[in-house]
């Protein structure tokens, strides 16, 4: 979790998406996710298992490139640590 949150591209990732800075995002995005949230349910033991964990961050993956276009610059570097 460190390692995802602390890379330079992570910053978009943090925090819930801010209506203002991306219109139309809760819209298109039924069930929103990011860093912050992940970090807060790994804190409070809300995990039981690791699957638990891939699925909350893969849903970070799939709402970016729901989102922004499996093109957008974004989406590249989420879905490149999606991988790992």
């Amino acid at each position: 979790m460190e390692c995802v949150k602390n890379h330079k591209e992570a910053w978009s990732f943090q925090d819930p998406v801010e209506e203002e800075m991306a219109p139309g995002y809760y819209e298109v995005i039924d069930e929103p996710m990011c860093l912050g949230m992940m970090e807060e349910k790994l804190n409070n033991f809300e995990y039981h298992r690791v699957q638990e964990f891939v699925n909350d961050f893969m849903l970070i993956v799939n709402n970016c490139r729901d989102f922004n276009g499996k093109d957008n610059g974004q989406s590249d570097w989420i879905v490149v640590w999606s991988v790992h």
